[in-house]
């Protein structure tokens, strides 16, 4: 829940264009879980603002990563789902 806070937190200061605030709120929320897909899609925002592009390029490549890897679990779910439905009972 802790976690989930600060990538809010972070995500409501880039919404207000206030980087300076949301940067570490970001930093904190992907260092704990690194699980966060969003919060590297934000941080990959707050670098590129500030000129940080090597940063910013690093979390952008991590954010695909992430998201291309819950796509692949959404697609294995959809697989068994749709296995389910399909057999037999």
């Amino acid at each position: 829940m802790w976690i989930d806070t600060k990538s809010r937190s972070g995500h409501v200061y880039t919404r207000t264009d206030r980087n300076e605030q949301a940067r570490p709120e970001l930093e904190k929320a992907v260092a704990l879980d690194q699980g966060m897909t969003e919060a590297y899609w934000l941080i990959s925002r707050v670098y590129l603002d500030v000129g940080e592009k090597e940063k910013a390029q690093e979390d952008l490549a991590a954010f695909h990563r992430r998201q291309s890897a819950e796509y692949e679990e959404r697609q294995e779910i959809l697989r068994r789902m749709r296995q389910r439905v399909t057999s037999n009972p």
